[in-house]
């Protein structure tokens, strides 16, 4: 960021000065670039450090199916993926080609890259819920690992070394956290009942050995990997 004390404003000219509506932001790791999508489906991408908007990407949808729900640059910030109502897709951040689609039947709530550019989508409609990893090195990505799932995963978070997987699981009667360890992907995750009845967002500590959670009501909870 420039060396100022003021609150740096991002906003697109071609659009009344407003990103209007926005329901998803993302930074990419080196700090440069970052993203922010819309209620109607669109994607803009500034150069942080030139102050510049470089991208706007357009969903040629209903503004219903397509709002953005969640943002991930991948780890060299060359893609940025995009969560929407009914799937996901990427694009190329250096020239603005939209790379692929994924069109999935429900919202796509949470994205995460791993640092070896898998990516990890979590959502749901809320059932069938969906976890997924996905290798995204190709032309086309190519599904890793699916978890079944009759809740929707809210949340979910990477630990730093990438073994461990936390998600929040919210269903019609019952919500939980699970942590999955994907060194053992045919084990079971293991599962914390939610202390509180609605849960919105989880994270690792930097040494990978503690979750945090906070939910309705300001209830917030840590947990031992």
């Amino acid at each position: 960021f420039p060396e100022t004390d003021e609150v740096q404003r991002m906003s697109d000219d071609q659009d009344d000065g407003e990103v209007r509506g926005a329901t998803a932001v993302a930074f990419s790791a080196d700090g440069r670039l970052a993203a922010a999508g819309n209620r109607a489906g669109n994607i803009l991408v500034w150069d942080i450090s030139k102050q510049r908007l470089l991208h706007t990407f357009h969903q040629e949808k209903e503004p219903a199916d397509f709002l953005v729900c969640s943002l991930a640059f991948s780890p060299n910030a060359s893609q940025l993926a995009a969560g929407n109502g009914e799937g996901l897709a990427a694009w190329d951040v250096v020239s603005g080609r939209k790379l692929w689609a994924v069109p999935r039947g429900g919202p796509v709530m949470e994205l995460r890259y791993f640092a070896d550019g898998l990516l990890v989508e979590g959502g749901g409609d809320p059932s069938p819920g969906r976890l997924r990893i996905w290798n995204t090195t190709g032309e086309e990505p190519e599904l890793v690992k699916e978890w079944p799932h009759d809740r929707m995963i809210w949340s979910l978070a990477v630990s730093p070394d990438g073994r461990h997987l936390a998600t929040i699981e919210n269903g019609s009667d019952t919500n939980s956290i699970c942590l999955y360890d994907l060194k053992a992907p045919h084990t079971a995750p293991r599962v914390w009942p939610a202390e509180t009845m609605l849960i919105f967002a989880v994270s690792f500590s930097d040494d990978g050995q503690t979750l945090l959670t906070a939910g309705l009501g300001w209830h917030i909870h840590m947990y031992s990997v």
